[in-house]
């Protein structure tokens, strides 16, 4: 995959999502803060680099992607200063979905959802079967 860029702030990465989204069908961007927060045992820089990007993502919706996914690689609760095998929530924005909104984001609105519980290599499908990439799904 191509580097567009390494931002260090949430409002720096919506933005350099939107505008490598102009260019490219798929875009990863990653924002590593949640989880150093975790690994450093910080619950309260945790919660403020969620928030973070909570108030950043106006913009990344703003360049109307075709489907966006929310989600971590792994969980890192600040009470253990690590990755965990806890569940990680995965919100998704795209065009088909059925059901209403959660109202929240969080493990247990998730598992509620309508992806539920699923493996994350299941993930990429789904999405891309959402923004009608794929030729017949699950062949």
């Amino acid at each position: 995959m191509e580097v567009a860029a390494q931002p260090t702030t949430a409002v720096d990465i919506c933005a350099e999502t939107a505008k490598a989204m102009r260019d490219h069908t798929f875009v990863f961007s990653h924002f590593k803060y949640t989880d150093k927060t975790g690994e450093d045992g910080d619950l309260a820089g945790k919660i403020a680099r969620i928030e973070e990007m909570d108030a950043a993502l106006p913009a990344l919706l703003a360049a109307d992607p075709d489907v966006l996914l929310i989600t971590g690689d792994h969980s890192t609760p600040p009470s253990l200063k690590a990755h965990s095998w806890h569940p990680v929530p995965v919100l998704m924005k795209a065009p088909h979905l059925r059901g209403g909104d959660g109202g929240r984001f969080d493990e247990v609105t998730c598992r509620a959802g309508q992806i539920g519980t699923i493996f994350a290599k299941q993930l990429i499908p789904l999405a891309m079967a959402h923004a009608e990439k794929l030729e017949k799904f699950g062949a």
